[in-house]
């Protein structure tokens, strides 16, 4: 299809609903019946058992006494991502669930409408029900391997790496919704989904605008609830819900007559080689390995180490030292170093080991590192007790001395926690970031 094809398709999309009546109207109905209860239950636990999650999730990582701090704790965590990725990301997680759960329904509206509209001459060659779930399944695990991969491309403070995360966000989230509602018809007749990516890859046009036509009224719906202070989160995930569920209806309808304008130019397309798909499945493994790898380590180090805050801390009389720093050495730029010593006994409550492994803490100011610290490696059993000799040292630097009046600008500190998770894999943890 030429660009002015292209965008034909596009600016009738809309108008194709006013051709629906009969067999695919009543199907419709259904889809959007279920589809609204499917996403109205989720809606609804979600409500009714926000604060029990935070709760559950504050008290599993911290005493009960400092659940007010988790909670901080945890808007930190999701402020680290920018809005438009956090919106996304549940956007496009709705969309997965009502295609995974109900793509058979879904394929019954998209056939009978193009039965009643006579939109291909020849008879669909539909796959077997059991391999459209198998290409459902490969979908949806390209969009969580996509969604994680955003989320560490924006987890860093870095302008440049959110402003990319954002655009990835928009990308992944138009895309996945164009190929999920024009891809029925496409696949009744014999095209498979790694043909049809390459497909929308040559008509960007369709892809990205009828993916934007269709998700952009639910992410605008989302932010008009963040920004105003009077809306309830009920009313939020309810009014974001609605809009998105009559998003999904509209599509199933115009990405039937969209596809039907596609067919031609997908049937001219050779299927993508066998050494092709080959790199595409070891770039989806890869990209899921890699990501899931990364966040099981980071789970499980700190789960060991959340518990850390539970434990009974208690100085042992007469073992606290502390070092100054040589400040000649400090002077000429050699550095120096301070340290502090004690011996604590520590008792540990929790059905968990605690273990705290190598790291590193760096303080910056004004994106200057002056002083780097860590936490001394330690393990307590579960239940257990221990004693254990704590050596913090504080290595100084030169720039600590030389900006000692720019120091008071509290608003250029930074301090981040580097955390050793796994071989050759660190975890920023940003305690503070340069305002």
């Amino acid at each position: 299809m030429s660009l002015l094809a292209q965008l034909g398709a596009l600016l009738a999309a809309p108008f194709t609903l006013l051709r629906l009546r009969g067999r695919p109207f009543v199907l419709l109905l259904l889809y959007v019946a279920l589809a609204s209860a499917l996403l109205g239950v989720v809606a609804v636990e979600l409500v009714r058992h926000k604060g029990d999650l935070l709760h559950y999730a504050a008290l599993y990582v911290l005493p009960a006494e400092w659940e007010p701090v988790a909670r901080i704790l945890v808007e930190r965590f999701l402020a680290s991502q920018h809005r438009p990725v956090i919106i996304n990301a549940v956007v496009g997680a709705s969309l997965v669930l009502v295609a995974m759960l109900l793509f058979p329904l879904k394929e019954r509206v998209s056939a009978a409408l193009e039965r009643r509209e006579q939109l291909v001459a020849k008879p669909p060659r539909e796959f077997p029900l059991w391999f459209q779930a198998f290409e459902e399944t490969v979908l949806f695990l390209a969009f969580a391997a996509s969604q994680m991969t955003i989320f560490w491309i924006g987890y860093a403070p870095d302008p440049t790496r959110k402003r990319v995360a954002v655009a990835l966000s928009y990308a992944v989230l138009f895309g996945s919704f164009a190929i999920n509602f024009l891809a029925p018809l496409l696949q009744r007749h014999r095209l498979k989904y790694s043909t049809i990516a390459k497909v929308l890859a040559r008509h960007p046009l369709v892809a990205f605008g009828f993916g934007a036509m269709f998700t952009l009224p639910t992410v605008w719906a989302a932010k008009l609830g963040t920004r105003y202070t009077s809306w309830r989160f009920e009313q939020i995930v309810g009014v974001t819900f609605a809009v998105n569920i009559a998003c999904i209806a509209a599509a199933v309808v115009a990405g039937t007559f969209v596809a039907a304008k596609l067919l031609p130019a997908a049937q001219e397309t050779r299927p993508p080689s066998a050494g092709t798909r080959a790199l595409g499945w070891m770039a989806l493994v890869a990209a899921l390995s890699a990501n899931l790898w990364a966040f099981s380590a980071v789970a499980l180090s700190l789960h060991h180490k959340s518990q850390l805050l539970k434990c009974r801390w208690t100085l042992v009389p007469g073992t606290l030292h502390i070092s100054p720093p040589d400040l000649k050495k400090l002077w000429r730029g050699d550095g120096g170093a301070m340290g502090l010593d004690a011996d604590v006994e520590i008792e540990n409550p929790t059905p968990f080991d605690v273990e705290v492994e190598e790291n590193r803490v760096e303080a910056a100011h004004g994106g200057v590192v002056v002083a780097t610290t860590a936490l001394p490696r330690l393990r307590v059993p579960a239940g257990g007790r221990a004693r254990q000799h704590l050596a913090v040292p504080l290595e100084l630097r030169r720039e600590l001395m030389e900006r000692w009046r720019s120091l008071l600008e509290w608003k250029r500190w930074s301090v981040t926690m580097h955390l050793r998770v796994a071989d050759a894999f660190e975890l920023p943890i940003y305690l503070l970031k340069e305002s």
